[in-house]
């Protein structure tokens, strides 16, 4: 059977973009990639999204999450650190052990393995399409100032560890 267009999003926010107009969407059931890439007068009076849960047969079928493919956008109130974000990736590894994962969990020491998916994953989030993993990298080096990552004590390239308050 031919996999069906629609996904299940994790509890987290989505970017739906319709033109100049974006609304931050969250929740837990399926929404269509048509009606992502469809334009913003066919998505109702009130331009919502409709929602549906998916049957146990549904959801086998189902590809991998949207959210994957189309980070969150973080602004304002709900902004989002580079330490947070990477945590964020650390903590899916089914969805990202490709390009990140924990050396030793307890210890906070992680390696990031494609700092180039990595870095566009980045980029998504923040709407920074020219990311590239020398100005991320820079970021994580501020975190050395600040206290909230350092390099490990034997020192490997791209390998990091979190400080106690920020495992």
């Amino acid at each position: 059977m031919a996999p069906r267009s629609s996904f299940i999003l994790e509890p987290t926010l989505l970017q739906a973009s319709q033109g100049h107009h974006s609304r931050l969407l969250s929740g837990g059931g399926c929404i269509s990639r048509a009606a992502l890439s469809s334009p913003a007068s066919s998505l109702g009076s009130a331009g919502d999204l409709s929602w549906a849960s998916p049957s146990p047969d549904q959801h086998e079928e189902m590809q991998e999450p949207l959210c994957h493919e189309i980070p969150p956008i973080g602004r304002g109130k709900h902004a989002i650190h580079l330490w947070q974000f990477l945590k964020e990736l650390l903590l899916q590894p089914h969805a990202y052990h490709g390009c990140i994962r924990w050396l030793d969990r307890s210890r906070g020491i992680f390696k990031i393995e494609d700092s180039a998916r990595v870095a566009k994953l980045w980029g998504q989030r923040k709407n920074r399409p020219a990311m590239n993993y020398d100005k991320l990298s820079r970021s994580i080096r501020q975190y050395y100032k600040k206290g909230i990552i350092k390099k490990t004590e034997n020192s490997k390239r791209l390998v990091y560890q979190f400080q106690p308050q920020y495992r």
